[in-house]
């Protein structure tokens, strides 16, 4: 189930995928995913969180 940003684009008829943004291979499938559906707008949302100094 999407959440925050996510499902606000899924709410509009979006097709979404919320992964780790540090996660490259999640990223890179997460895109992929766009293919899925070729017919609906695609969000990625990357949750990051900041590095510590």
């Amino acid at each position: 189930m999407a959440r925050g940003l996510a499902a606000r684009f899924a709410l509009e008829g979006w097709t979404t995928a919320e992964v780790d943004g540090r996660d490259h291979a999640a990223l890179a499938a997460a895109y992929r995913a766009a293919d899925d559906d070729p017919g609906r707008p695609h969000a990625v949302v990357a949750r990051t969180e900041a590095k510590e100094s």
